[in-house]
């Protein structure tokens, strides 16, 4: 974090808590519900477009933005190009939770993992 931690509890809140620590979990999480789904973690940054594989990206991207990632940090872990594709992919997991009850399945499977 580069800032100093001083004797004073007040002035290091927010710094004596190792967030890395808590991303690498997440994505931790992520790689076993992408195992759930029947998928390895190498095809997500794969350029396939195939539904299953699709739905999965998008799952995953929903699963790191809900759990604090930021979309740039998004669209590093799944090897994209910028975070606009992260934006989109969030989004419309959104949508299909609403719509699709195959996609809502997939879903309740990787979180269940």
């Amino acid at each position: 974090m580069g800032q100093k931690i001083t004797d004073n509890l007040y002035l290091n809140v927010g710094q004596l808590h190792d967030y890395s620590h808590d991303k690498s979990l997440v994505i931790q999480r992520a790689k076993r519900g992408v195992h759930a789904l029947g998928l390895e973690s190498g095809d997500l940054v794969s350029r396939s477009r195939r539904r299953h594989v699709a739905d999965t990206r998008h799952i995953v991207s929903k699963y790191l933005r809900d759990n604090g990632f930021r979309f740039c940090e998004i669209a590093h872990t799944l090897h994209r190009t910028n975070h606009t594709t992260s934006c989109y992919s969030v989004r419309r997991a959104g949508e299909l939770l609403e719509i699709d009850r195959r996609f809502r399945d997939s879903y309740k499977k990787f979180i269940n993992a």
